[in-house]
């Protein structure tokens, strides 16, 4: 029998653990919390309480446990975890070193679809300069973030020269290498390409069109399955794309890049060669997974079938504020009035929410999905979510972050 080390308790932990079962693969889940704080171990058939960054430790226990191939959810830390135990223990990793440097970093990233053609975004901070070498040619608003940041850690947009020295600092913070993107900030709607690649072909199984704030900076507020955006550019973007994933020697696995698309243009901003740091369709997220759990054990697991996802939805995804969570309620209200609900969440009662924390603020997503009898305006999905959920922190106050949808553009609430 197969057996398989997954590291971390990230989003995707439960599908891979699904569907290894489903194959009569033994599953182990790795992470350095109990069972009371990692509820994926109790869906495994064992579990360690091993730190991931723990290399040694992992590396003694799945020779003694005869573990035969390790994967790992959408964390960046789990994935080089997974990177270095694989190379340790002689098993596959579907992220060949040179796509692993190239999509680690920004600045090399963008230079890379400079040269298949891809547009991406103006920079103002060359290779070696300081901030303030080039503050006097930078026209506003700009982005500001680590080369090297995950989770939107450490990203800025900045619209003066205040808010940029702040940002410029706080993306140093975040970034291990202690480098620092600042580009033009390009208008428009933000377009999330889901990858699957298999035996060196790229499929594209789902986009995301998703709306970020207008008043502040948290990157997915809303967002539509498909993207109604990306058949405006599919035919200029798709074969450059191609050419760009054969040049990083992407073969398995899955991945997911992120665009931006204005009136007139579209710019690619980063790619991620991973599964995705979020939820999306249910057949989406199995086709992804087991793809990854494929390049680890082919001769278990055949050729993904191919299948049509005729999904659409719309997205709210729910933001909290800062502090612990003491209640959680109207999740059945809202699913009553919505027979077409799915929501997803990674928290429970008592998690702390930890100020600028990115990404690990999100509680949860909310799909509306639509049937051909009828589709759901998204304002009147997002008005409902605002009116019955109920996220409170110790003290009584509001946890959530509640946006509008005025004029398609989401808008916190005052």
């Amino acid at each position: 029998m197969e057996k398989l080390l997954i590291l971390g308790n990230n989003y995707h932990v439960d599908c891979l653990i699904h569907q290894a079962k489903e194959r009569n693969i033994y599953t182990i889940v790795a992470d350095y919390l109990p069972k009371s704080e990692s509820p994926v171990k109790l869906l495994a058939d064992e579990s360690w309480d091993i730190s991931v960054t723990d290399y040694d430790a992992l590396e003694e226990m799945a020779k003694k446990s005869g573990v035969t191939g390790v994967v790992c959810g959408a964390g960046e830390l789990c994935m080089a975890t997974c990177r270095e135990l694989s190379k340790r223990l002689g098993f596959p990793f579907y992220v060949p070193d040179k796509a692993w440097e190239i999509t680690n970093d920004k600045q090399a990233f963008k230079k890379t679809c400079r040269k298949h053609g891809l547009p991406v975004a103006e920079d103002y901070l060359a290779e070696g300069d300081s901030l303030e070498d080039a503050l006097q040619r930078i026209a506003y608003p700009v982005v500001v973030k680590p080369v090297d940041g995950c989770s939107s850690l450490g990203m800025h947009i900045c619209q003066n020269e205040q808010e940029l020295r702040f940002g410029y600092q706080d993306a140093l913070l975040h970034s291990p290498s202690k480098r620092v993107v600042v580009e033009k900030f390009c208008q428009g709607v933000q377009i999330f390409l889901l990858i699957m690649f298999e035996d060196g072909e790229a499929q594209l199984i789902e986009s995301i069109e998703s709306m970020r704030s207008s008043t502040d900076s948290l990157p997915f507020i809303f967002g539509m399955v498909p993207s109604l955006q990306l058949e405006k550019y599919k035919n200029k973007l798709m074969q450059p794309l191609q050419a760009l994933f054969r040049d990083l020697g992407c073969e398995s696995g899955a991945g997911s890049v992120q665009a931006i698309a204005g009136e007139d243009e579209i710019t690619i901003i980063e790619m991620n060669y991973r599964l995705p740091g979020g939820r999306m369709s249910p057949l989406t997220q199995e086709r992804l997974c087991l793809n990854v759990l494929r390049s680890v054990f082919p001769n278990v697991i055949g050729k993904v079938e191919e299948k049509k996802n005729i999904v659409n939805a719309k997205v709210y995804v729910i933001w909290l504020n800062p502090g612990r969570i003491s209640k959680i309620d109207g999740i059945d209200e809202i699913m009553g009035r919505y027979a077409n609900l799915v929501v997803t969440s990674e928290k429970k009662l008592g998690d702390t929410i930890l100020p600028n924390s990115g990404m690990r603020q999100i509680f949860g997503y909310m799909y509306v999905v639509e049937t051909e009898e009828g589709k759901e305006a998204l304002w009147t999905f997002v008005e409902t979510v605002n009116e019955y959920l109920v996220i409170l922190d110790e003290n009584g106050n509001d946890m959530v972050r509640r946006y509008d949808y005025i004029d398609g553009q989401a808008v916190l609430r005052g």
